[in-house]
């Protein structure tokens, strides 16, 4: 081999060199005075007093504006004949032979308002009246269906 190339040293017959020696010089290191009185009067000396802080200030609330409704309209509770109407303008518009029950939600509703206001002979009560009253009519008669269907489904026993 040429000394002359660049070659990586050879680690395997490398001599330890003092690198790595222990130091046994005694090393001064330097000392800190306590101050007079120990660690409670060093604190006191670095760290001003606390003071209770004053209790924090309540934050103003804003005074609410009463809510207002969006309509003038009073509320004016179902009778039993507005009820038993939309149930059979809800079965008229449902089982519309020539629609079927591909109607849109939309049009359905359209036309269940229409039917209504028809039988009742007036327009009181307003679209999302009537479909909010025809929700709790159908939670209501789904739950009757299922204590029913349980009641049915009861074998007896001997």
């Amino acid at each position: 081999m040429d000394p002359n190339q660049n070659t990586p040293p050879n680690y395997r017959n490398r001599k330890p060199d003092n690198a790595f020696a222990l130091d046994t010089k005694l090393r001064q290191f330097p000392t800190m005075e306590s101050p007079q009185g120990g660690f409670i009067n060093l604190l006191q000396n670095f760290v001003p007093e606390m003071q209770p802080s004053p209790p924090p200030q309540p934050k103003k609330k804003k005074e609410k504006k009463p809510a207002q409704p969006t309509t003038t309209q009073e509320r004016v509770p179902w009778t039993k004949e507005e009820e038993e109407k939309l149930t059979e303008t809800w079965v008229a518009a449902s089982e519309d032979p020539i629609v079927g029950d591909s109607q849109p939600y939309g049009s359905f509703w359209e036309k269940v308002r229409a039917i209504f206001y028809e039988l009742m002979e007036s327009e009181t009560r307003n679209a999302d009246q009537i479909t909010s009253k025809w929700r709790d009519i159908r939670l209501k008669c789904t739950e009757f269906g299922g204590i029913y269907n349980n009641l049915l489904n009861i074998r007896k026993s001997g």
